[in-house]
């Protein structure tokens, strides 16, 4: 913590905020392990399928944590409401951190056949269920802390934590993968940053002991004011329940895929469709996270004197604007061959039998002509228009036209992949025509826009709500904006991009949610900053 930020602020505060915020590290880090993990994961626990296929189906495990974040909330909201915070964020650490050290044991699918992957879910949903419980436990503790006018500042250090677990996974496989080389990475090399994520839990444990219950909860409870039924008492009635849903689609809907757009996204784009290799694309991401990571804090402090509701609302309209511009020259810096290859080279699908799937890079057996056509131009990131037609399928890339039967077996796609190579649409970025500085720049971008919004966000939902049910009504809005409008993302946005034929279109999905959070917000959302967080307590 810098001098000038922690100016004025008690010894005991300094030292609430550091354990807060270094257990929630902890947690993120655990959590984000499997999404940047997620190629080598699909290797090892989903063989029996084709690489595309396995890289969705791993891809759909990472989102099953999302998925189940909300239960977490619910769950963990309701325990932080009845016994309180401390003990909460207590539990979800055990739970996160034992999930993620038993992933590091699973055997693989060679080992363990179909268990494998389904032990694998079963810790994910871990995952979701310990993280679903862990964010609103916190911000709730340190914004209960804070004195009144700090709470922005207060809670922006816990905000940077996502940022900065996101940061220390990446750095942990960067270096375990330098350290022992690709091959033995891919083999077994990928389990120590699982197997060491038991140090961080016990370093987090001894230091979150430490730590003395919210003193606006230890009140209510003395005065016997805690609530008894706190999800009855939060979302019970129409009144109540109008609060929770103007903070979800108000300020987390438009959070959240600002938030995961601008560092998440950032790095499946950069590796899946513009091809830049794991270790580079993860040490750009990593170098924007630690440049940006003050804006966290900044942006908070910033809530404190102009309040929460005019920075995120900027922040959401700046991403809807700005990513589409932003996006296609991360294209031209990363990959410019690919760039010219799909400004060049007109692409077009004839077919009339293509299906809108979920998973573009996979598929079964049975799948049609046009959707094995369609698997090979979204895994080389081509850019394509599709044209109905009763008639065959075909590829024509150029002057050249690729046949794909009903039942296309592997000649058609080895052809396609030929001609897209003459065609120059390279198989791989070329680490020699990547432009670093400018990759830097836009991804430092990114992070600055979602720390707009993601940095007076915990300041903002715990004004919302009373202390009685305070741990319970910030966290449902909170996960179910973050575990299904951001964690969804990747899936969704690869899906539209599939369907559209580029690659950029997925785009419009975090573009179309920021913008409606914005305006919700400007209509229904009413400033909070000098809101008295304990009136009526």
């Amino acid at each position: 913590m810098s001098a000038a930020a922690a100016a004025g602020m008690p010894a005991e505060h300094r030292q609430l905020i550091a354990a807060s915020g270094l257990g929630t590290l902890f947690e993120w880090y655990d959590f984000y392990l499997y999404g940047a993990l997620a190629p080598v994961l699909a290797r090892q626990f989903f063989a029996a399928l084709d690489a595309g296929s396995a890289l969705v189906a791993t891809l759909l495990g990472f989102a099953v944590g999302f998925v189940v974040r909300p239960l977490g909330a619910l769950v963990f909201g309701r325990l932080g409401d009845l016994i309180g915070r401390k003990y909460t964020f207590l539990a979800t650490l055990l739970l996160m951190g034992g999930a993620t050290f038993l992933i590091g044991l699973l055997p693989g699918y060679e080992l363990a056949g179909a268990a494998a992957p389904a032990a694998l879910i079963g810790l994910r949903l871990a995952q979701g269920l310990a993280i679903g419980g862990e964010y609103g436990g916190v911000a709730t503790y340190v914004a209960e802390h804070a004195p009144h006018g700090r709470r922005g500042a207060y809670t922006g250090w816990i905000q940077g934590t996502a940022t900065m677990g996101l940061l220390l996974a990446l750095l942990m496989i960067v270096g375990t993968r330098e350290a022992l080389g690709e091959a033995r990475f891919a083999d077994w090399g990928w389990r120590i940053p699982f197997l060491l994520s038991v140090v961080l839990l016990a370093i987090s444990v001894w230091i979150r002991l430490q730590l003395k219950e919210s003193p606006a909860f230890r009140r209510i409870k003395q005065a016997g004011r805690s609530s008894r039924a706190p999800l009855a008492e939060a979302f019970g009635s129409w009144a109540k329940l109008k609060v929770v849903l103007i903070a979800l689609f108000g300020l987390v809907a438009g959070q959240a895929v600002v938030w995961y757009t601008g560092q998440y996204q950032a790095l499946f784009f950069l590796t899946l469709q513009l091809k830049v290799d794991d270790t580079s694309a993860s040490l750009l991401v990593a170098a924007a996270l630690a440049i940006g990571a003050p804006a966290f804090v900044a942006f908070g402090a910033l809530s404190d004197r102009i309040g929460r509701k005019p920075i995120i609302v900027a922040g959401c309209v700046s991403a809807a604007l700005s990513y589409f511009a932003l996006f296609d020259a991360l294209t031209h810096a990363a990959n410019p061959a690919l760039a010219e290859a799909q400004a060049r080279v007109p692409v077009t699908l004839s077919a009339g039998d293509c299906s809108l799937q979920l998973n573009p890079l996979g598929g079964e057996a049975g799948d049609t002509g046009c959707d094995a056509a369609r698997r090979v131009l979204v895994a080389r990131s081509v850019r394509y228009v599709r044209h109905d037609s009763d008639g065959a399928v075909r590829v024509a890339v150029g002057a050249r036209s690729i046949e794909f039967p009903a039942a296309a077996g592997e000649a058609p796609r080895r052809a396609l992949h030929q001609a897209l190579d003459a065609a120059g649409y390279p198989r791989e970025a070329d680490p020699a025509r990547i432009d670093r500085p400018k990759v830097l720049g836009i991804l430092v971008l990114l992070v600055l826009l979602a720390a707009m919004v993601y940095g007076p966000i915990a300041a903002a939902l715990v004004e919302m709500f009373p202390t009685r049910v305070r741990c319970s009504s910030v966290s449902l809005p909170y996960h179910i904006g973050n575990g299904w409008f951001g964690g969804l993302l990747p899936a969704t946005s690869i899906a539209i991009a599939a369907h559209t034929g580029h690659m950029l279109d997925g785009l419009w999905y975090p573009v179309a949610v920021a913008a409606i959070g914005a305006l919700i917000a400007l209509v229904f959302v009413r400033e909070t900053k000098d809101r008295d967080i304990y009136a009526g307590d």
